[in-house]
């Protein structure tokens, strides 16, 4: 009973500490996307631990995982999809013939590789993106993005244009896409959510963020989205997607019925579910099909819907 007790408290501990270094990037770095701040959460577990094979360290990465998942009101989806890649990516390589202590420092190197790689992206997504930008265009953004953001801020060195920015509600994030886009001196004017089918009239065209990119090619984003695309779609207006592949993740839901409460809910929320009904609850995210999207801007270059099921492909093998 005392040895259960013992490594009851020393896994709890490490729970804590695994915690403490995710919510201490959140809140130093807030412009680190939330993938990121995972992957760098699982390189941080893969340095202290102290399991002694390979499948007893691979299991804590599982673990890891499912404690960010359920002990952080983060995007459950961009949560997932940068763990699983990640995971993925780490574990490709045969390490039979080494110890555990070789191991975890091959994990490490490969897990560092991968990290170099996805901290490249939105550089990469902006040079991809830069053509799709015209001068005197004007632009419809939903909600913050850090990486619309970071495409746009490269985009006004070479063209000059102005944002549409939603407010969207719940928490009104568009007011925060506004200002940082007025800091660096591109013209904003923040939007009612309801009026995005009035204003779409104006727009040259669509630019919005995304959560995850599902294997349809269709993506999970902040509620709100799926109304913006459609009203793009009823006025011919081009729907662009910037996202990094990190971010795609292998799921193949059919409309919003099929997304799972763990995306539509924070885990705060979730963990109320005896107490209250998650019908009642606001949902965060919605599905938007791939037939509404018109490119995607990644950093393995623009890609149609259809071609995000190949390159998962080529990312899960």
């Amino acid at each position: 009973m005392t040895n259960n007790t013992s490594l009851s408290e020393n896994q709890n501990m490490k729970d804590t500490t695994t915690l403490r270094y995710f919510t201490s990037i959140r809140e130093q770095e807030p412009d680190t996307s939330i993938a990121i701040t995972s992957i760098r959460t699982l390189l941080d577990v893969i340095k202290r631990s102290s399991a002694g094979t390979l499948t007893e360290l691979t299991v804590e990465l599982k673990s890891t995982v499912q404690l960010l998942i359920t002990h952080t009101d983060s995007s459950i989806p961009s949560v997932k999809s940068g763990c699983e890649l990640f995971l993925r990516f780490i574990t490709l390589a045969v390490f039979d013939a080494f110890g555990i202590d070789e191991c975890r420092q091959k994990l490490m190197e490969r897990g560092q590789i991968f990290l170099n790689r996805a901290l490249l992206s939105r550089q990469r997504i902006s040079e991809y993106s830069q053509e799709f930008i015209v001068d005197g265009s004007i632009i419809l953004t939903h909600s913050y993005s850090r990486v619309v953001l970071a495409l746009l801020k490269y985009a006004s060195q070479f063209t000059r244009f102005k944002v549409f920015v939603t407010q969207s509600e719940p928490d009104k994030s568009g007011l925060k896409m506004r200002e940082e886009l007025e800091a660096i001196g591109i013209p904003a004017i923040c939007i009612l959510d309801a009026s995005v089918a009035c204003m779409m009239e104006q727009v040259s065209l669509v630019l919005i963020g995304s959560e995850a990119v599902v294997e349809s090619g269709g993506i999970i984003n902040k509620i709100g989205t799926y109304n913006l695309a459609i009203a793009a779609r009823e006025m011919n207006k081009p729907f662009y997607v910037a996202v990094e592949s990190f971010k795609f993740v292998r799921f193949y839901p059919l409309n919003n019925r099929d997304l799972p409460d763990d995306f539509k809910y924070k885990s705060s929320t979730i963990a109320r579910s005896s107490e209250i009904n998650l019908a009642n609850e606001h949902p965060l995210v919605d599905y938007t099909p791939p037939v509404y999207i018109t490119l995607l801007f990644t950093d393995l270059g623009p890609l149609t819907p259809s071609a995000v099921s190949d390159e998962l492909i080529k990312l899960y093998i």
